[in-house]
């Protein structure tokens, strides 16, 4: 134990000699002295640049969630959307969960534009669809070729043709955030005026030649008014001096269905299952006299063609044919002052077989009332 005491003092002393003599050492070395402050000034400043940098990332990191919390609040739903739209003055429609259509009213044009959002709520998307084509091969190339190349010319809008719609597609989208009022109503301006520039490349005529069925289409030029053409076109070779007796004009005595003459006001209108609204203000009358189906808007005469009826089973049919020569093959039933009317796309086939209006058969619906 002694022994083990001796050894550790021993040990002790010569480590203070060797200290002693290493401080000694320093306080000669003037160098070694500059050494020590340069490296304790390198280091104080080094901790101070990290201590910034961390402060200035916790600082960033912080702001991310506050933006994308306020980006998150901008965003518009479907019930803000619609809200929206009734604040700048216009009449939503609700058409199904994912769209609202609006009417543009302008002195030459009015346009039916579709607005909704996007599946992931990130998008407000402006959508018109234009001319309905049943067979796409049977339009010239030239023609897609010009409605392409009008795409590098409309910004954000873009043509496309839906298969699912049969229809070519004017769309624009529009990023679902922080949108006002008034950038609503610009968006909506913008887009209208897309379509009344590029009217002649959509153009049923255009498209479809002027012997082609005509289709509805969701813009409407003033210089037709009346929305529901499709059924209604001049005659290709008016009859003249016709039977007093429609029927007999057609060879149906004996198996006469309920006349439709006299006139009759559209009241509803459905077309391919959606349902639109009847303006108050407007007046639709469709008037069957002799073999004319005469179409009537506030009182002047719009549109004429030729019609037959007949009787078939529990329903009356009806057609229409058009100045062309193209027919639309449709059913009637009259139930005291009210008329359903429902037919194919002109050029159709395929005649209805019930008073219903779906994407499956894209038949139109009207519904009228009798005009005393």
């Amino acid at each position: 134990m002694q022994t083990a005491k001796q050894n550790f003092g021993e040990n002790l002393q010569i480590q203070e000699t060797l200290q002693n003599e290493e401080n000694l050492r320093s306080d000669e070395n003037p160098r070694s002295n500059l050494s020590n402050f340069l490296k304790a000034i390198f280091w104080q400043r080094t901790c101070r640049f990290l201590v910034m940098m961390v402060a200035l990332l916790t600082c960033f990191a912080g702001s991310v969630p506050r933006s994308t919390a306020q980006s998150s609040t901008d965003a518009l739903t479907f019930e803000k959307l619609k809200d929206l739209l009734a604040n700048i003055g216009y009449t939503p429609n609700k058409l199904d969960d994912n769209w609202l259509q609006v009417v543009k009213e302008s002195p030459t044009f009015t346009s039916k534009i579709r607005i909704g959002l996007s599946k992931d709520k990130t998008q407000v998307w402006f959508e018109c669809r234009l001319t309905y084509i049943e067979n796409t091969a049977t339009i010239p190339a030239s023609v897609w070729r010009k409605i392409l190349a009008k795409n590098d010319e409309i910004g954000r809008a873009t043509f496309s043709f839906s298969d699912q719609y049969k229809r070519i597609v004017l769309s624009m989208p529009l990023k679902n955030e922080g949108i006002t009022a008034a950038q609503m109503r610009k968006e909506i301006d913008s887009f209208d005026q897309t379509l009344q520039k590029t009217y002649d490349l959509w153009d049923e005529k255009v498209i479809l030649g002027k012997n082609g069925p005509k289709t509805e289409l969701f813009p409407i030029p003033k210089k037709n008014p009346f929305e529901y053409k499709d059924l209604f076109k001049d005659p290709k070779k008016p009859i003249e001096n016709p039977s007093t007796d429609p029927f007999k004009l057609f060879g149906n005595t004996g198996n006469a269905p309920v006349s439709l003459t006299g006139k009759w006001k559209v009241t509803a209108y459905q077309d391919q299952g959606q349902t639109f609204d009847i303006d108050s203000t407007k007046v639709f009358i469709l008037e069957f006299t002799g073999n004319k189906m005469i179409t009537r808007f506030n009182g002047d005469i719009k549109d004429e063609s030729t019609y037959e009826s007949r009787k078939s089973g529990e329903n009356a049919q009806l057609d229409t044919t058009a100045k062309s020569g193209v027919v639309s093959l449709g059913i009637y039933k009259v139930t005291g002052k009210t008329l359903q009317i429902c037919t194919s796309p002109a050029g159709s086939k395929i005649r209805p077989s019930e008073f219903k209006s779906n994407m499956d058969n894209k038949t139109i619906l009207l519904t009228l009332e009798k005009v005393n």
